[in-house]
C-alpha cells in the first residue's frame, strides 16, 4: 500500500465528499485547506480515481518525509531520489520539473544545480520550467515523459512527492464547450460540479439495493449536464424539463456524446422528454423507474435579484421545492439518493435559504445524510448548497 495526496479543488469540501463517496472504505485525512490523504495500492488505483472524479486537481505520492525544511538539504533529497529513480528504471535521461507548495517564504530550489549533478552522473537532463506550485496541468497532460516531483509542506510535516495523476482538461473542455446546444442566458451547472453530485448519488447509494446499471434522473435537465456525467459513470438516465428547447437541445447533447466520447464504455439508455417537475411523474408512461437516484439543480431564481424580491423569491421556490420532493416519493427507490443544490441569497446584511424546508421533508421519508456544502462563484449574490439526501418509503397503518 501507498500513501497519495489528492490536491482539491476550489471547494475542498465538496472535493472530500466526493473522494470519500468514491473510496467509502477508506480513511481519507484532511490536511490543511486543499489536501487529502489516503492509502491506496498502487499508481494505477490513483489514476482510476483521478479518472472518475470532478474535485480533484492532482494527485502526488508520498515518496519520503524530508527531516528538514532549508533548501539546500531539500534539493539534495531531490537529487537523490531522481538519481535512484533513473537507476531503477534504467533510463539514460530524465525530462523533470519540480514544484513546491506552502514554501514561498523560502528560497527556491537551485533547479539548474540539480540538473547539472544528474549530467555529472552520465544522464542526460532536461527541467521544465513552470510556476512555483508545480506544472501546468496542459504540460503534464501533453508532455508524458515528465517526471513531476513537488515538494509539500503540510501541518503533518515536508514530503518530497511525485505527481502520478493530472485533471483531463481536455476533456472537460469538450463537453463544456464542445456539444451542440448550450443556452447562456440560464445558470449552467458546471460539469466537474455535476460529475461531484453524480458520485457522490453513486457512493451513498445502499449496495445491498442499488440496480446493476443505476438509473439516474435530473427532473431539471437543462442542458443535459448532469446527464453527461451520468452516463460517463456508466448508468442509464433520464432527464425532463419544463423548457421543450432544453429537451430538444439535450436529446441532441446525449446523441453527440453518445457518437464522439470514447469514454462511453456501455450503450446507455437515454429517455428524455418534456415536463414540469410537479406533473412529470404523469407524463411519462413508458419509463423504467423507480429511480436510484435524483440528481439535480433546480430553478434558483434571479441571479441577481434586488433586495426587496428576496423574500417572495424564497417562498416561490419553497413552494416548488416541496412540490418536487412529494412528487419524487413516486419515482425514488426505498433507499434511494437524492443530490440536489438549494439557493442561498444575499441581501444586504441578510442571508436567505430554504433550509427550513428541511423539517418538511422529514415526514416524506427524507433525510439529510450530510451537512449542506456551500459553493459558489466569487462575490455571487446567489450561492448554491449542496444537500445529499436518503429516501425511505413511509409505511401507512390501514388499521
Amino acid at each position: 500500500m501507498q500513501q497519495y495526496f489528492f490536491l482539491l479543488g476550489n471547494t475542498p469540501p465538496l472535493s472530500l465528499a466526493e473522494l470519500q463517496a468514491l473510496l467509502p472504505n477508506s480513511t481519507i485525512a484532511k490536511i490543511g485547506e486543499n489536501l487529502g490523504q489516503v492509502e491506496l495500492e498502487n499508481d494505477d488505483q490513483a489514476r482510476q480515481v483521478m479518472d472518475l472524479t470532478g474535485g480533484i486537481v492532482k494527485v502526488v505520492k508520498i515518496a519520503k518525509e524530508i527531516a528538514k525544511t532549508d533548501p539546500e538539504f531539500v534539493q539534495a533529497e531531490v537529487t537523490t531520489y531522481l538519481l535512484d529513480l533513473l537507476r531503477s528504471t534504467g533510463h539514460d535521461k530524465a525530462t523533470f520539473g519540480i514544484g513546491e507548495i506552502g514554501r514561498d517564504h523560502l528560497e527556491p530550489l537551485a533547479t539548474s544545480t540539480i540538473k547539472q549533478t544528474l549530467i555529472k552522473e552520465g544522464y542526460k537532463a532536461r527541467y521544465v520550467e513552470g510556476v512555483r506550485q508545480g506544472l501546468s496541468a496542459s504540460v503534464l497532460l501533453h508532455k508524458k515523459s515528465v517526471i513531476e516531483l513537488v515538494i509539500m509542506q503540510t501541518p503533518k510535516g515536508l514530503f518530497l512527492t511525485q505527481t502520478v495523476a493530472i485533471q483531463d482538461i481536455d476533456r472537460w473542455t469538450m463537453r463544456d464547450r464542445g456539444k451542440p446546444y448550450a443556452d447562456h442566458h440560464k445558470g449552467m451547472l458546471p460539469p466537474k460540479v455535476a460529475r461531484m453530485m453524480v458520485n457522490m448519488a453513486l457512493g451513498h447509494l445502499n449496495p445491498d439495493s442499488k440496480s446493476k446499471v443505476p438509473l439516474v434522473y435530473d427532473p431539471f435537465c437543462g442542458t443535459g449536464t448532469v446527464l453527461f456525467e451520468a452516463i460517463l459513470r456508466d448508468c442509464h438516465v433520464i432527464g425532463s424539463d419544463i423548457d421543450p428547447q432544453s429537451v430538444v437541445g439535450t436529446r441532441q447533447n446525449v446523441q453527440w456524446l453518445f457518437d464522439n466520447l470514447e469514454d462511453v464504455t456501455i450503450r446507455s439508455q437515454a429517455s428524455i422528454f418534456q415536463a414540469d417537475v410537479a406533473n412529470a411523474y404523469l407524463a411519462q408512461s413508458t419509463l423504467k423507474i423507480p429511480v436510484d437516484c435524483i440528481v439535480t439543480e433546480p430553478f434558483l431564481g434571479r441571479p441577481q435579484p434586488f433586495p426587496n424580491q428576496v423574500p417572495n423569491i424564497i417562498k416561490g421556490l419553497t413552494k416548488m421545492y416541496l412540490g418536487a420532493f412529494k412528487n419524487w416519493t413516486r419515482w425514488l427507490k426505498n433507499d434511494g439518493i437524492v443530490v440536489i443544490v438549494f439557493p442561498l441569497i444575499h441581501a444586504g446584511n441578510e442571508v436567505f435559504s430554504l433550509e427550513p424546508l428541511i423539517d418538511k421533508l422529514t415526514p416524506l421519508g427524507y433525510t439529510a445524510v450530510l451537512q449542506p456544502i456551500v459553493y459558489s462563484r466569487p462575490q455571487a449574490i446567489t450561492q448554491r448548497q449542496l444537500f445529499v439526501f436518503r429516501f425511505k418509503k413511509q409505511i401507512t397503518d390501514n388499521r
